[in-house]
Parts: structure tokens; sequence; C-alpha cells
């Protein structure tokens, strides 16, 4: 055998037992790697998901599955009820109630806590404590997931005809322009430009390389794999840049014109409540880097955040629209910022960005008196009673 090629056979041979020893380094201790949780890159919730013709993607009724966080902050069980929402079965109310449909993002429908641990079970529970069942409310858990304001019209609108609500809640958040941006370019739209159809995302043909490909047999090239998205993630992070940024909804320079395309299917939305005599109400959640320094540590550096507590301009910029738009809007910065301080906790995962057990317990504790007094004011109670 020439000299030549025994040396690259024995190079090679380097390399693959290399390789081999830190195969089996790795899979001696997936906890230590991070791969014995899912991928933060991959979606925990595809297994449950479905296309669906208007709003692109939902969750498939009467499924189940397990969600675990890819930082081991939780575990738990997600189970979709008849219409595809991630609540109770609907069953048969015979006592009269108030229905309340409720969209949002992933903290709202309760992304990473148990279902009887949600916010809205416990303030319906403090409200039919206060008005004696009568009416009962019942909180329609509409919120979702990387659901944006897009999304939320579509289905929205499709709920207040085969639930007819009594009052709907929409929870904005400024990470709602992101996802709004990517949605809308594989949406179709109106004269108006307000979404009619959503395309289900697809992943592009020839995007997996060959790390990929060999991460679903590999533990080391999944390792490898997860980095390398990480790092690629990174690069491509240009904050403030609507197009580049998953949160330019909060530090972009013109946040009127970023919040723009999500605000104007909120207000959409809300002519079509205020056409069929529905009350509308828009709730402003904080992101965890305006709470506190000490929020949501572990995932700023990936997207490129200082660790101190972030301005409310995006909250002035949505203020600012409710008051030309005519909605009744209430924002919840400066009261997280309170609850963080006073009680020296956080309210949101250090890595997941959604609202933690904690977090839920202070909007319980919000909600059990602002939600009661606003649909009291709003003559949702005394409408749910004369139907």
């Amino acid at each position: 055998m020439p000299r030549a090629i025994l040396r690259l056979v024995v190079v090679l041979a380097v390399i693959l037992g290399a390789a081999g020893i830190a195969e089996i380094w790795i899979r001696s201790d997936l906890h230590r790697f991070g791969l014995d949780v899912p991928d933060a890159a991959d979606n925990p919730l595809a297994a449950i998901s479905e296309p669906d013709p208007v709003i692109g993607t939902r969750y498939e009724p009467n499924a189940s599955t397990v969600v675990k966080s890819p930082r081991r902050e939780f575990e738990v069980l997600y189970q979709i009820n008849e219409i595809g929402l991630r609540d109770h079965p609907l069953g048969t109310h015979l006592r009269k109630e108030a229905r309340i449909l409720v969209l949002g993002g992933a903290s709202i429908e309760g992304y990473g806590v148990d279902v009887e641990d949600n916010f809205m079970k416990h303030v319906q529970q403090a409200i039919d404590k206060t008005t004696e069942l009568k009416p009962s409310v019942h909180f329609i858990r509409a919120a979702r997931a990387g659901q944006g304001a897009v999304e939320a019209y579509l289905l929205g609108g499709q709920l207040m005809e085969t639930q007819k609500p009594h009052a709907i809640l929409f929870f904005y958040d400024s990470g709602m322009p992101a996802i709004d941006r990517a949605v809308l370019a594989r949406t179709a739209k109106d004269g108006n430009g307000l979404a009619t159809k959503i395309a289900p995302a697809t992943e592009g043909a020839g995007s997996r390389g060959i790390v990929d490909t060999l991460a679903g047999s590999s533990m080391l090239a999944k390792l490898a794999a997860m980095r390398m998205h990480a790092a690629r993630a990174r690069a491509a992070l240009k904050p403030g840049d609507p197009a580049a940024d998953p949160y330019a909804g909060l530090r972009a320079n013109a946040l009127a014109a970023v919040h723009g395309p999500s605000l104007q299917h909120v207000k959409a939305l809300a002519a079509k409540a205020k056409a069929a005599g529905i009350p509308f109400v828009l709730v402003h959640l904080p992101l965890p880097v305006q709470v506190s320094a000490q929020e949501w540590e572990a995932g700023r550096a990936d997207l490129g955040f200082e660790a101190k507590v972030y301005g409310t301009e995006d909250a002035a910029a949505v203020a600012a629209f409710c008051k030309d738009a005519g909605l009744e809007c209430l924002a919840l910065h400066e009261h997280f910022q309170e609850v963080a301080k006073r009680d020296r906790t956080l309210l949101f995962y250090p890595y997941t960005l959604a609202l933690n057990p904690e977090g839920h317990r202070t909007l319980t504790a919000w909600g059990t008196t602002a939600l009661y007094e606003t649909f009291k004011k709003d003559g949702v109670l005394e409408a749910a009673m004369q139907q």
C-alpha cells in the first residue's frame, strides 16, 4: 500500500476512533449535554398539530402529548379538547354562564404549567364565588403558544360564531409583531390587508444538511447540530430590525410601524365584536426583560438582551393605538414590576419565554379583582343572566 494512502487510512481511523469515543462519552451522560430532552429548535407540539384551511395549523381535537422544556424547567401534559383548544372538554353547561373568549400566546395558554395551574381556572373560581354562580363564568381558552394577532383574529372570528361569547379578552405582547410578520408572508389578504387564510408553515426542501441528517442517529451529531443552529441564530440576529429580530416589537426605533399590522388585526376583531354587541378588552402583557433584570436570565444572551430592566415604550405605543381606536385596554407592565420587586420572585421561566406558576398566581391575584370589575362595568355578567 502506498505510503500516502496508508497515512490517510491512519488519519481516518484516528478520526473515526475519536468520534466513537466521543459518541460513547456523550451517550453516557445525556443530561450533562442537554440531550435527554427535546432540542430547543424542535416543536414539541408538532405531534398534536394538524393543518387547518383557515388558521394554517391547529391542535388536533382530543389529542394529547407530554411537553418537556429543553432546559428541564418543566414537564407537562397537554390535553386538547373536542374543538382543538388546550382546555377542559366544553361539555354541557346547564347554569347561566358568562362565556369569555380568551386569546393570546404561550403564557396565556399556560405553556409550561399544568392546565389546573393556569390563572384562568383560578380567576374563574374566584369570580364564581363572588357571583354565587349567578352567573357562573366560563373562560374559553383559545390562546396558543406561537399565536400572534393575525391567527388570533381568524380564530377569534370563528369562535365568535360557534361559541357566542359574552366578552373577548385579547392578551397582547410585543413578541407578536415578529410572529405576525412571518405569518403574513404566507397569508391571503382582503382589500384592507386583513388576513383571510394562512398557509401552513413548511420547511424548505434541502434545508437539512448532513449534520442534521446524522443527528437522527448520532448524539455527537445532534450536539453539533444544536450548537450550530444556536450560532447561526445569534449571527442572524439584528436587534431592533423588524426583519431580523423576534423582539423588534420592544426595541425597534419605529414601534408604531412595527406593531401596525398586528394591531390592525386586533382593531378588526374588536370591530367585529362591537358589531355583535360583545365587549372587547385588550390586556398588554410585558416581556420578562421589562419586569426585572433577573427575569429570563438564560434566554437573554441568545437574543442580545443585557441584564437590565428594559423600558415600556411599547406599552406607550399600544396605549396610543387603543386611545385612537377607542378600545378598552389594560397594561400590566408596572404591576408585574411591582410584584417582582416586592416579592423578590421570578414570574417567567429562565429560558422558555412563558409565565411560570408564580407568574400565573400573579395573574390570578390581578384578574380576580380587575377582570371581575371589568366584566361588571361592561355589563357582561348582567347580559349572561338575561340569556
